[in-house]
C-alpha cells in the first residue's frame, strides 16, 4: 500500500456516507447491499433488476459511489490476502446502531478466541458450524479461518445481518444456508442457500439462491430438538437410580449430532 492511500474503511465510509445525503443511511446501507449482492449475482444478472436503484439514485456521482464503496468492501474483506475479514460490522456499530436497537458485534479477536477455545486448532472437514443470531457473520467467518470447508449455517431476525453475512458468506466462498428467521419462535421468513461451482480455469466460483423456507435445513431446530432429547434424558436418568453409569452415559449420547458445532450466543 502506497503510504499516502486511503484505507479501505475510509474509503467504504466516505463512500456510503455520501449515498446517505439523498436518502437516510440506514436505506442507502440496506440499498448497497442489495448492490452487492446483485452484482455478485454473475450467473443471472439482468440490466433491468437495477431499475429501482437507478431511480433512487439518478446520478452518475451515486453510481460511482456505490462501486467504490464495493470496491473498498472487497478490500476490506480480503484483508491483504488473508480474506475472512468483516467489512460490514464496525461501520454498522458506529453509523445505525443506535437506529437499530442498539447492535453491537462481537469483536472480532474475541469470536477468534471463541472458536478455538471450541474447536481447537482443528475442525474436520464437512463439520455443521451454526450461529443463530449470526450479526454481520463474524463467528462463522472464525470459524472457517479454521476450515472453511465446513458448512455453515446462519440466522438472524433482521434483514439486514442476513445480508451482511451471506456477502461474508460469498466473498470467502463458505457454503452453507443463511436463515431470516426468529430463532426464539422459530418463525422463518426466507433463506438463501450458498454453494459453489467450477469454471473452466478450475476456480471455484461462489454463487447463492433463494430456496424455499419448507426446504432450509433449519440446524437451530435441530439443536433445540437435540437439548430436549438430552434434558429428557437426563430427567429419566434422575428417576431411575438403578441404572447403572454405563448405560446413563450411553443414553445422553443419544440423538447428538456429529461434528457439530453450534453458538449458543452471536455476534
Amino acid at each position: 500500500m502506497k503510504k499516502n492511500a486511503v484505507p479501505p474503511e475510509k474509503r467504504f465510509a466516505d463512500a456510503l456516507l455520501f449515498l446517505g445525503r439523498t436518502q437516510s443511511l440506514a436505506t442507502a446501507f440496506d440499498d448497497f447491499l442489495d448492490f452487492a449482492l446483485l452484482f455478485i449475482k454473475w450467473w443471472d444478472r439482468r440490466p433491468e433488476e437495477y431499475l429501482d436503484l437507478e431511480k433512487k439514485y439518478p446520478s452518475q456521482h451515486a453510481h460511482e459511489h456505490f462501486a467504490e464503496a464495493f470496491l473498498a468492501m472487497l478490500d476490506i474483506a480480503d484483508h491483504r490476502g488473508e480474506g475472512f475479514k468483516d467489512p460490514f460490522g464496525d461501520f454498522y456499530m458506529e453509523h445505525l446502531s443506535n437506529d437499530r436497537a442498539g447492535q453491537f458485534f462481537t469483536p472480532e479477536e474475541v469470536c477468534d478466541l471463541i472458536v478455538q477455545l471450541q474447536t481447537g486448532s482443528e475442525m474436520p472437514e464437512g463439520t455443521t458450524v451454526a450461529d443463530p443470531c449470526c450479526g454481520s457473520g463474524r463467528l462463522l467467518l472464525s470459524a472457517a479461518k479454521i476450515n472453511h470447508k465446513a458448512v455453515f449455517f446462519a440466522a438472524d431476525v433482521d434483514l439486514t445481518c442476513c445480508k451482511m453475512t451471506l456477502l461474508n458468506f460469498l466473498m470467502n466462498t463458505m457454503g452453507g444456508e443463511v436463515a431470516w428467521m426468529n430463532t426464539l419462535s422459530l418463525e422463518h421468513w426466507k433463506s438463501w442457500k450458498v454453494s459453489k461451482v467450477m469454471d473452466g480455469n478450475g476456480m471455484y466460483l461462489p454463487y447463492y439462491e433463494e430456496i424455499a423456507v419448507e426446504k432450509a435445513v433449519f440446524p437451530i431446530m435441530h439443536a433445540n430438538t437435540i437439548r430436549a432429547q438430552q434434558v429428557e434424558n437426563e430427567l429419566a436418568d434422575r428417576s431411575d437410580r438403578t441404572t447403572s453409569p454405563k448405560s446413563a452415559a450411553a443414553r445422553s449420547k443419544k440423538g447428538r449430532p456429529t461434528n457439530q458445532l453450534f453458538f449458543d450466543f452471536g455476534d
